[in-house]
């Protein structure tokens, strides 16, 4: 089921991180090369292949961008600009991007600092 790693794969994110947690700072430096070539082979043999890969890469991406459109511009003028297809796409998801803003909500309760969104 491409909708666990598809999910994990948008909690990982950094750019929703920062969307989702007010706390949260990125590193200023990547890994190593060598840790980073070894990292990307092991994920390379864990994510799904062919169409299943497509997918998955359209389903992440949408849903970490909708989060991206819904901080820059609001839920309201977002929802104009998100066509009926993403939602559509997006909507299987709900479930999982609730407990995703209830994390994020209980992660900056947890260190005091205001949640940079809700979802």
């Amino acid at each position: 089921d491409r909708r666990l790693i598809a999910m994990k794969t948008v909690e990982g994110d950094s750019m929703v991180k920062s969307l989702t947690d007010a706390a949260y700072v990125p590193a200023d430096r990547g890994a190593p090369p060598w840790l980073g070539n070894l990292l990307a082979s092991l994920v390379a043999k864990t994510l799904p292949e062919g169409i299943e890969f497509a997918r998955y890469s359209i389903d992440y991406h949408y849903l970490r961008n909708q989060l991206y459109v819904q901080e820059r511009m609001g839920e309201t003028r977002a929802a104009r600009h998100v066509p009926s297809y993403a939602k559509a796409l997006m909507q299987r998801y709900a479930s999982e991007m609730e407990r995703l803003g209830a994390a994020a909500s209980a992660a900056s309760a947890a260190t005091g600092a205001p949640a940079s969104r809700s979802l």
